[in-house]
């Protein structure tokens, strides 16, 4: 029951007309009755309206019409009324009182006149009001997601325009990279294959390199080989294996008159805790060791290549790793994002090492971050279904192409800028700063002797 607190004079209710009456009772609504009051009574009277039932209708004289949808009752209460402010009202709206039904109005049968702008229609001033801001939101809302995709198609455009600017030719060079069949690698294999380099890829599973290996020549066209330009060649190469690392440096070292550039770019990202073939935690075997040992078996063939480069594939993550010198294989405690950090800050401490070990030798020593890249590194990372294309969404707008990703790969393996740098950390070809951890010779020196004896090199 819906109670309204201001009084209502019921006599000067009773002289205005029908409509203007039900309107001050409760807009909208066609009938009401009384009930309540008795003679000489200052009591509260009720009003009760009722939007349904053919008595109700007969008693207000309206003509009956469609059925319409019920509705809630509501009650108003109005106070003080007398015994013949209530009567005036009965006699002269048309209003139940309950003496007796009241008598029909003259102008029972007009047509009940909805006030402008009404709840149905949307030509008033309401409707009107009521539309404009829903239409100009709405255009609002398009024109920002009009104005964002351009701006975001404007972006990526101008960033896959920033890419490394062609250096010398590498006819006549050899180029090693791992885990070139996707990703990063596959990328840079096919830029250099471009650039008339003689590109080894070393990759774990060979039926998938061969496949790659083959969709590159689709790509690059047939002729690229049979022109004396580049030559594409499959190796296989297991990081979490030191012995096909030996196996892959022995054939290496065979067929090979010369090595110029050697990029260690294969990875693995947040595994759940695995060991390699010879009892390393996963991602510091593959990451680190697995490079650590590849390098140091392929220094000689690099040194009689000079000038020739090393390049090493870490990322900004290593801001997040620590080297625990006391459980570098993860045996007391294992957390996969902080070891996949730990195994990037390896890199940059044993490329820092290795640079300062090769002055004067002509081989040179660069890593670098690639950025966030849409590639399958993240294959362990596992992500909810619904969120899915979210993330597909985000990746494609945001993260970079394994072609953007490779960029500084391929500015480090070739661009004529870079000779003779050595020990510096790079992204988006640019040299960048490291975190005072990533330069502690006495860490990175401490790293090399441990890894050393991991890997077998010392005894």
């Amino acid at each position: 029951m819906l109670i309204f607190k201001r009084p209502v004079n019921a006599s000067l209710l009773a002289k205005q007309p029908l409509d203007r009456r039900r309107d001050t009772l409760l807009p909208g609504h066609p009938a009401a009755f009384y009930s309540g009051a008795g003679e000489g009574s200052r009591t509260l009277a009720e009003v009760t309206l009722a939007t349904t039932g053919s008595s109700l209708r007969a008693a207000l004289g309206t003509a009956p019409g469609p059925p319409r949808p019920p509705r809630s009752r509501w009650a108003l209460r109005f106070a003080p009324a007398t015994r013949r402010g209530l009567a005036a009202s009965a006699r002269g709206g048309g209003l139940r009182s309950p003496q007796g039904p009241a008598a029909r109005p003259a102008n029972a049968n007009a047509p009940r006149r909805r006030p402008a702008g009404g709840r149905r229609g949307g030509g008033g001033r309401f409707g009107r009001s009521a539309a404009r801001p829903s239409g100009m939101a709405a255009a609002a809302a398009a024109a920002l997601a009009l104005g964002g995709g351009l701006l975001l198609a404007a972006w990526r455009w101008l960033r896959g325009a920033a890419r490394a600017a062609a250096g010398a030719s590498m006819r006549g060079k050899t180029v090693i990279i791992t885990g070139a069949n996707s990703g990063l690698g596959r990328a840079a294999a096919a830029e250099l294959l471009r650039m008339r380099a003689r590109v080894i890829m070393g990759c774990r599973d060979r039926a998938r390199a061969e496949r790659a290996a083959r969709e590159i020549r689709a790509e690059l066209g047939e002729r690229a080989e049979a022109e004396g330009g580049g030559e594409l060649v499959v190796r296989e190469l297991d990081l979490a294996s030191l012995r096909s690392v030996r196996a892959f440096c022995h054939r290496v070292l065979q067929e090979e008159p010369r090595l110029d550039v050697l990029i260690n770019n294969a990875g693995i990202f947040q595994c759940p805790y695995m060991k390699t073939e010879d009892g390393f935690e996963m991602q510091f075997g593959v990451n680190h060791l697995g490079h650590f040992l590849l390098t140091n078996l392929l220094l000689g063939l690099l040194k009689n290549s000079a000038p020739s480069r090393i390049v090493v594939v870490s990322s900004k993550l290593y801001k997040y790793g620590e080297i625990n010198f006391e459980d570098l294989n993860s045996e007391i405690s294992y957390n996969k994002s902080f070891c996949y950090s730990r195994s990037k800050l390896a890199n940059i401490l044993f490329a820092r090492e290795l640079a300062r070990r090769l002055e004067g030798t002509g081989v040179t020593v660069n890593s670098l971050h690639p950025g966030i890249v849409r590639t399958n590194l993240g294959r362990y990372v596992n992500i909810p279904l619904l969120a899915k294309p979210l993330f597909n969404l985000v990746s494609w707008a945001f993260f970079k192409t394994p072609l953007e990703g490779a960029q500084t790969s391929i500015y480090l393996a070739s661009s004529p800028d870079v000779e003779g740098v050595s020990g510096k950390y790079f992204g988006d070809c640019k040299e960048e700063e490291l975190l005072p951890k990533a330069m502690d010779d006495l860490v990175a020196r401490k790293l090399w002797d441990i890894s050393e004896v991991m890997v077998g090199l010392l005894k």
